[in-house]
């Protein structure tokens, strides 16, 4: 299994490994694989570790990660030896890479030690390439094949973001030793609400699949008393749900252009 990133103008790419589903974008080609990925040591991999529900699943890992730049696929590096080997960059190029890495992967929020006299918060991620002399090449690549964002945006944004992107991107490369910092349910993603099924079952939980127009019921005082279907209530003291669930009891909170929504009940006695 192999996922396919593009920049550049390029024609699509007919072959590259079947499974692979290929589209046109701003960013040229696109091939991605009809899965969905999850980062290794990102945090839906961390709450599936620390709730156990990883019994009762099974992981693939995905054995490259591939970048199509000029006309040509390269791999992205997984190890030292990749990495000298490969024609992404220069020799020169390369060194001043490392030396971005190093700081990347020595960087913590918390300790000023490891800032370098910069602030991720407010400097731009344009300024902080510069500072390490990075060309337009890398710059490409760290950003799209690296932190894996989808347009270059991302340059005039606070630095702390791109940072923390290539920082998961290691440590998800480094957790299981693979070819790509890439993991995926060996029976596909139908498999994590079965897994959390199977979990809430041994602890006595009852999962109802497939229920039609489920509304949640409040008492006399506003409290949550459970949620109703096909004339069935299954009783509860709280109720975890979609917004969607509970429109007369949702609002809009606007902040920094985000709109985030607010479940203002979610539910407890």
């Amino acid at each position: 299994m192999a996922e396919v990133q593009g920049s550049g103008k390029a024609s699509c790419v007919s072959g590259v490994q079947q499974g692979l589903q290929c589209r046109h974008g701003s960013q040229g080609i696109n091939a991605r694989s009809k899965l969905q990925f999850m980062m290794a040591n990102g945090a839906l991999v961390r709450v599936l570790v620390h709730t156990d529900v990883t019994k009762y699943l099974l992981f693939k890992a995905v054995d490259g990660s591939f970048v199509y730049k000029q006309g040509k696929i390269y791999k992205v590096p997984s190890n030292d030896v990749e990495a000298v080997k490969s024609t992404l960059m220069g020799l020169f190029e390369k060194r001043r890479a490392r030396n971005f890495f190093i700081f990347v992967q020595s960087y913590d929020e918390e300790d000023s030690r490891t800032h370098e006299g910069m602030d991720l918060r407010t400097i731009s991620t344009k300024e902080l390439f510069s500072k390490y002399g990075l060309d337009d090449n890398t710059i490409d690549f760290v950003g799209h094949s690296l932190a894996l964002h989808r347009d270059d945006r991302f340059l005039l944004e606070p630095a702390l973001d791109t940072v923390k992107r290539v920082k998961l991107y290691a440590e998800s490369m480094a957790r299981f030793q693979g070819g790509s910092p890439y993991i995926y349910p060996l029976y596909g993603l139908g498999e994590l609400p079965q897994a959390f099924a199977r979990l809430s079952a041994v602890h006595g939980g009852t999962y109802m699949l497939g229920k039609p127009d489920c509304k949640v019921e409040f008492d006399e005082m506003g409290q949550v008393r459970g949620v109703t279907s096909e004339g069935e209530t299954a009783r509860a003291k709280k109720v975890v749900c979609d917004p969607s669930y509970l429109p007369n009891k949702v609002y809009v909170l606007i902040r920094r252009a985000h709109l985030t929504k607010m479940c203002s009940s979610l539910l407890s006695t």
